[in-house]
């Protein structure tokens, strides 16, 4: 299950213990990374990463692009492939976007890294979800996150990193994500403040400190 800070509610509502959040997944190698401020008139590069099921629901970014100002350059860089690939670049062509559209593929991890280094955010998607592993590799890369607020993304994810999309309105989510997008092209000292907000928070989950909160609890459980 992910982690999340309905379950620690829950828990408390429930039992009146507090709870700690240990994420199933961790940062492994924290990189040196500068952060640079995105060349005025460049385009804004998107990154977006996964399996193509249905539950990533990719189609979200897609219709949310298709909102997009005329005036604001964007490209959008998609990694992994499935089942729906297809079906999803039939949607793109469909939305008149698709030339803005970069299809990779499977690559090696090392190519996907970089693809993801030199993007300026990751937009997540998922309808249901783990704390998935690009989220972190995002953030250790400095690139700041926009993702839907659930799920295990919603405790990664805070406002030193990114921008969560609320879910209680679902019509409002497309609308949502393209004004999030919209704010991190027009203010480039905003998302630079991010990117690095991301850096630091991607500090927060390093096995070392994982083992420290485990070690942590068991103090505290025995006294």
């Amino acid at each position: 299950m992910a982690a999340t800070p309905d379950i620690q509610r829950s828990i408390q509502r429930l039992w009146k213990q507090d709870s700690v959040i240990i994420t199933e997944v961790g940062t492994v190698d924290l990189l040196n990374i500068n952060v640079s401020k995105r060349v005025k008139n460049q385009p804004f590069k998107i990154v977006w990463s996964g399996q193509h099921t249905a539950g990533k629901a990719l189609h979200i970014l897609l219709k949310s692009l298709a909102l997009l100002n005329k005036d604001i350059l964007w490209e959008l860089h998609v990694l992994g492939k499935g089942k729906q690939t297809k079906k999803w670049k039939k949607l793109a062509k469909k939305l008149k976007i698709h030339n803005s559209c970069t299809w990779y593929g499977w690559v090696e991890k090392k190519v996907a890294l970089d693809v993801m280094k030199n993007s300026h955010a990751l937009v997540i998607t998922s309808l249901k979800d783990l704390t998935s592993s690009v989220i972190l590799e995002s953030i250790s890369l400095g690139v700041p996150v926009v993702s839907l607020d659930h799920c295990g993304f919603s405790y990664v994810v805070n406002d030193s990193c990114g921008i969560k999309i609320p879910i209680d309105e679902p019509r409002k989510v497309f609308i949502n994500i393209k004004n999030a997008i919209t704010k991190l092209y027009k203010y480039e000292n905003y998302r630079v403040k991010l990117s690095k907000g991301a850096l630091l928070r991607a500090q927060d989950f390093s096995w070392e400190g994982k083992v420290d909160k485990l070690n942590s609890v068991y103090k505290n459980l025995l006294g």
